[in-house]
């Protein structure tokens, strides 16, 4: 089996055991990916208008890092091989390898002469590991037992790192900070309400708060005068009488007036009674 879907020079291969998948870099700029159970290839990226010189699969089988002629890493999703999902420049040269030192560090070997450690998502720069001199770094590779870096340039020259004395990203560092990052957000929100809360008017503040005030020093004012005391059960009950005897009286003036008009009608001119007239007898 033979796969011809590049159309320039093959620079670099990484093969994930558990997929079959062969992730392939080529100096056409295309970014190839071959299930070798297949005859034909899975994916073929778009054109990134530079050579592609490296490549490394990372952070569990996420994300493929690849090493650019013009010194930028590119970054691709597994599984979205159509076009590159980030970019991280900073190399003043070529990328000619990259070895994988765990899921969240690389190693870069440059042009320069330089290998460096860089840190993945977040991209960053961890620091620079060995040299050769001003020679470029044609390859770097890491020992089976993870304890050595091994690189050779144009110096013609082998040389060997220790591992322990590369800085890399540590995950519970990188913890960390995404939580420091978290409890700084929290703290700006609880800071914003409290700022939020300070801003709103209070009550009894302004012109209502004012008639507010006033009506509340008004009940004061009132509430502070004496209320006279409730009288007491006897002189109540003498008050009573005294109404009581008052309407008596006005009825017994009421009945007399009665009998008096009666008394009146019952007479006549001069309150004579009715009857036989003065003058009846004299005729």
């Amino acid at each position: 089996m033979k796969y011809k879907e590049n159309v320039d020079f093959i620079s670099d291969m990484e093969f994930v055991e558990h997929k079959k998948t062969l992730v392939v870099a080529s100096g056409d700029g295309c970014l190839s990916i071959f299930d070798i159970r297949k005859s034909k290839p899975v994916a073929v990226s778009a054109n990134q208008d530079d050579e592609l010189l490296s490549v490394a699969v990372v952070r569990n089988t996420t994300k493929a890092v690849v090493g650019t002629q013009s010194g930028t890493l590119l970054f691709f999703s597994w599984a979205d091989w159509g076009d590159c999902t980030d970019r991280f420049p900073g190399h003043p040269s070529s990328i000619d390898s990259i070895a994988k030192l765990d899921e969240t560090t690389i190693l870069t070997a440059s042009s320069d002469g330089i290998i460096r450690s860089i840190g993945i998502m977040p991209n960053r720069l961890v620091g620079v590991c060995g040299e050769h001199g001003e020679m470029p770094v044609e390859r770097i590779r890491l020992s089976r037992d993870g304890e050595w870096v091994g690189s050779c340039g144009h110096d013609q020259m082998v040389r060997f790192w220790s591992v322990d004395g590369i800085e890399r990203v540590d995950e519970d560092e990188e913890g960390d900070d995404s939580e420091e990052g978290d409890e700084e957000e929290g703290d700006e929100e609880e800071d914003e309400e409290v700022y939020s809360d300070a801003e709103e008017p209070q009550e009894g503040n302004g012109e209502n708060g004012e008639g507010e005030n006033d009506s509340d020093a008004d009940s004061e004012d009132a509430s502070s005068i004496p209320k006279p005391a409730a009288p007491t059960a006897p002189a109540a009950a003498k008050r009573a009488k005294a109404n009581s005897s008052d309407d008596s009286d006005d009825s017994d003036a009421e009945k007399k007036k009665k009998k008096k008009k009666r008394k009146k009608a019952k007479r006549g001119i001069a309150g004579a009674k009715k009857g036989k007239s003065f003058f009846a007898g004299l005729d």
